[in-house]
């Protein structure tokens, strides 16, 4: 009986390594896999193949600092952030030119991002659309490898086309965003500066495209109830813009409907 207990004991501990020796060949065929694509500057193919890697063996400092790389290579910060963090809270005992290729990276990164929380503050304010709009470049080509930056840059540089009342300019940039992202926000783009164009020449055919595209960008938005609450949000601005033919910022429109409407506290 004992011995028949003990061949029994010896098998699960046979299915046990067996297991788990398929479970490290397969993370160790998948960092060969990513380190190769890494190499070869594929950085979005390999970091499917890091992030099991990393799953599997979190305390590898190289299938870490190969995933951290890949992520901040394709403007995936966050990632970056909990890889790193998961091993070790962020330290490594010896840091090599791999730590520090991540490093540079994490600190370009993350300058990047400070510079364009900053011009996200400064474009909710009136009279600072170009200030931010400048940040949100440079912040942009400092870490190119984030796409969002370059998409929030043309966004401000609209900002302060309509700022300094250049609606044509406004108009050129909200198409391009259009052409290139479609999508409900920047068909709501399109319809305000097509408005502002309406409202500065009286011309109809103006007033025309920009209720089409705001009717584009509220079927769009149905898709999410956060998508949904931006566009009644922006929506009501732009109505009262082509009916009336005057343009005020939102600031401006919030003080004069929105919180004389908000009841007392």
């Amino acid at each position: 009986m004992w011995l028949k207990l003990g061949l029994a004991c010896v098998l699960a501990l046979l299915v046990v390594a067996l297991v788990n020796g398929r479970k490290y060949f397969h993370a160790g065929r998948s960092l060969y896999i990513g380190e190769r694509l890494v190499d070869e500057g594929h950085f979005d193919q390999a970091l499917p193949y890091l992030q099991e890697t990393v799953r599997v063996a979190p305390g590898s400092d190289k299938a870490v600092l190969l995933a951290a790389r890949a992520a901040l290579m394709t403007g995936r910060v966050d990632i970056a952030d909990k890889v790193l963090h998961g091993h070790n809270d962020g330290h490594f005992e010896d840091p090599g030119e791999d730590f520090r290729t991540v490093n540079s990276l994490w600190d370009r990164a993350n300058g990047a991002f400070e510079k364009a929380d900053k011009a996200a503050k400064l474009a909710v304010q009136d009279g600072h659309a170009a200030e931010a709009a400048r940040l949100m470049h440079e912040a942009a080509a400092s870490y190119p490898q984030a796409v969002q930056l370059s998409i929030a840059a043309d966004a401000y540089a609209a900002g302060a086309a309509f700022e300094n009342k250049d609606y044509d300019g406004f108009l050129a940039i909200a198409q391009r965003q259009s052409k290139q992202y479609p999508g409900p926000e920047t068909a709501g783009e399109v319809a305000s500066a097509l408005a502002c164009k309406y409202a500065v020449t009286g011309d109809p055919s103006y007033k025309k495209q920009s209720e089409e595209m705001l009717q584009v960008a509220e079927q769009g938005s149905q898709q999410s109830p956060d998508a949904k609450k931006g566009f009644e949000e922006y929506a009501e601005r732009i109505r009262y813009r082509l009916e009336t033919r005057q343009i005020i910022s939102k600031t401006e429109y919030d003080q004069k409907f929105r919180r004389a409407q908000a009841p007392p506290k």
